[in-house]
């Protein structure tokens, strides 16, 4: 009996120590389980809050697009283009321009025009000996019509030309306005900065 004993009480601590192991794998499984049911819920959760997004973007942009003015040239004349709402009776529009050139933002109300004058010499220093280019404008126009006031911030593109005049150096000819991208109030000035960099990289530091 006494030989007995010992093997019993190894075999009660095995079972033991298999029901243990049993039960450690049981569980293992239940967390498996949760956390694999918890991952399917966040990612229909993340693909619900995606679509959401999409969609309110999409009826933001709509609502925008719906309050556009869009702008056009009417003439240019010596140096001077003349422009116009598309879409309804411009009131004002303030014209800022790329931060590299250091010139001053402008304000038009009632004749809406942007001159060759305003950035003429530090455009053509930038340019160098090029015969042509563009020169983005960030553009914030006011209008009224019959469905309400708009407002409307875009980047535009003035394309020019260079030409040189007797005994007067060289000047700035503008050819239109033509529409690249719409901006907000926030990233206005910094996309404006970027598409400059992009038509006139800048010049490499003089060794």
């Amino acid at each position: 009996m006494t030989d007995e004993q010992p093997e019993s009480a190894e075999r009660r601590a095995a079972r033991r120590r298999w029901i243990t192991l049993g039960e450690i794998v049981a569980v293992a499984g239940l967390i498996i389980a949760a956390l694999s049911l918890y991952l399917n819920w966040s990612d229909r959760r993340s693909d619900e809050a995606e679509r959401r997004a999409e969609q309110a973007e999409a009826r933001t942009s709509a609502a925008r697009q719906g309050h556009h003015i869009g702008l056009v040239a009417v003439a240019v004349k010596d140096g001077r283009l003349t422009f116009k709402g598309a879409a309804c009776a411009l009131q004002s529009a303030d014209i800022t321009f790329p931060s590299a050139l250091g010139v001053a933002s402008q304000s038009v109300t009632l004749d809406p025009h942007i001159d060759a004058d305003w950035f003429a010499k530090p455009v053509l220093a930038a340019v160098g000996e090029a015969k042509a280019g563009r020169l983005p404008v960030l553009i914030e126009s006011r209008c009224t019509s019959d469905s309400g006031d708009r407002l409307e911030r875009a980047i535009y593109e003035v394309p020019f030309s260079v030409e040189g005049r007797f005994l007067r150096g060289k000047t700035i000819r503008l050819r239109g306005l033509v529409l690249r991208q719409y901006v907000t109030a926030a990233n206005g000035q910094a996309q404006l900065d970027a598409a400059w960099r992009k038509l006139v990289p800048a010049a490499p530091a003089k060794k």
